[in-house]
């Protein structure tokens, strides 16, 4: 018997300031077989994307501190452009917010509460 080569699991990051919702995505998806780092702000998000390199990031929009995840996306953009972005929020869809993330190039945004089937059809 030959000894098969190990396929690497995709590697998201989960970024969000409610750790109940960071924890909550984090089992699915380590379910769903991904590898998942977590991170509760964007300062935190810009150490992990600067160390790894991940297949997607999946981030609040409204975050505390100085970096929101307007700045998440743009540094992920410099940083690392194949990675699917995908922004999370509790605006709805029609509103401002929502309109200028799509506006600054987000592409995947997704209101809370969060559809999990909507997220795993994106990745």
């Amino acid at each position: 018997m030959s000894a098969q080569a190990s396929t690497p699991q995709p590697r998201l990051l989960v970024v969000d300031d409610e750790i109940e919702l960071r924890s909550l995505l984090a089992m699915k998806f380590s379910k769903s077989g991904y590898e998942v780092d977590v991170a509760s702000s964007g300062e935190e998000a810009k150490e992990y994307i600067d160390n790894e390199i991940y297949s997607a990031i999946l981030c609040d929009l409204n975050l505390p501190n100085s970096l929101k995840g307007h700045d998440v996306f743009q540094f992920v953009l410099r940083k690392n452009s194949k990675a699917k972005f995908i922004a999370i929020t509790g605006y709805a869809q029609d509103s401002p917010e929502v309109s200028a993330a799509k506006a600054a190039g987000i592409q995947h945004v997704f209101s809370k509460p969060l559809r999990m089937s909507a997220i795993f059809a994106v990745l």
